[in-house]
């Protein structure tokens, strides 16, 4: 684990990063509620504006249950509209993760069945669910958000966007879960749906 320079965001929000591999990821999910050129990301609070946004395929972004308090360390909850958006989500310089580099990630951590132990936070997961953070990740368990505005699996499961879009209705992203060390990479999540995001950049 080698820890590197912090960075902030175009709201302030200041951002642990750990060199990992031939890559720099921040340590920290993404808290902005603008875009790079300054534009907000609707704050949808009420479920049915989240369902009305997605459906729209506008961008959106959440709080999980809404509430900031202790929330910090979990990030916000965008849906893929968002992270697609050519006003760029992620802080200038750094972009959302794609395949590549997620499997990058996961080959320097030992593989797709033991890498989530390195990569989840040493605390804050289910059951007994933590990892070790070996890799300086910091994978929090997030949860989401369902495309009808549903909040789920705080503390259960942590999931992030990968850039690739499936079909018009789902795109990729990937996720730990407290029930074991595999990491998960599907192309079957809502678009509508609001998931974490992490950055990432080369060296």
């Amino acid at each position: 684990m080698i820890q590197t320079s912090a960075i902030r965001d175009i709201d302030g929000n200041e951002y642990g990063t750990v060199k990992i591999g031939d890559r720099i990821w921040m340590s920290m999910n993404l808290l902005t509620t603008r875009f790079q050129t300054g534009d907000p990301i609707p704050v949808a609070e009420q479920n049915e504006e989240w369902e009305k946004l997605g459906e729209r395929g506008l961008p959106a972004c959440c709080w999980y249950n809404n509430q900031t308090q202790g929330m910090v360390r979990f990030g916000l909850l965008y849906n893929w509209f968002a992270v697609q958006d050519p006003r760029g989500l992620a802080p200038v310089g750094w972009s959302i993760p794609n395949d590549k580099d997620i499997k990058d990630l996961i080959n320097t951590q030992g593989g797709i069945n033991t890498a989530g132990r390195k990569l989840k936070s040493k605390t804050g997961w289910s059951h007994f669910g933590s990892g070790n953070n070996s890799s300086g990740f910091s994978g929090h368990p997030a949860g989401g958000r369902g495309a009808l505005g549903s909040f789920l699996d705080l503390g259960d499961y942590a999931n992030w966007w990968l850039r690739e879009s499936s079909n018009d209705r789902e795109a990729c992203f990937f996720s730990l879960t407290f029930v074991d060390s595999t990491v998960r990479i599907q192309n079957d999540g809502f678009k509508a749906s609001g998931l974490s995001v992490r950055c990432v950049r080369g060296v």
